[in-house]
């Protein structure tokens, strides 16, 4: 049943489990991500959803240090290979398997 897909209305997963990204303590100096986090994400890649987790949309809303922002262009680029890792259809296969076995 967990790994089973799931639908609600609009939303259509491809299976039960929501995971958060684990991004608390793991930022980089700015506040920004590094290749070590893009590769986290890509092993949880087969989580029905993924989310991020207590990252602050502005300096202001810093709760703690080594947190990753999301209010500035070098925090958004720092982003994009976490994001791009988490929608690798190769990483998604290669976790489905270790999954499953």
């Amino acid at each position: 049943m967990l790994l089973d897909k799931f639908s609600a209305r609009t939303l259509h997963l491809a299976n039960r489990m929501a995971m958060v990204t684990l991004t608390r303590t793991r930022a980089m100096p700015g506040h920004t991500l590094n290749a070590l986090k893009a590769k986290d994400c890509g092993q949880r890649a087969t989580a029905g959803s993924i989310v991020a987790e207590g990252t602050p949309p502005s300096p202001d809303d810093l709760a703690y240090p080594c947190i990753p922002g999301l209010y500035d262009r070098a925090q958004v680029d720092a982003w994009k290979p976490v994001t791009a890792a988490m929608h690798a259809p190769d990483a998604t296969r290669q976790v489905a398997r270790s999954l499953c076995s």
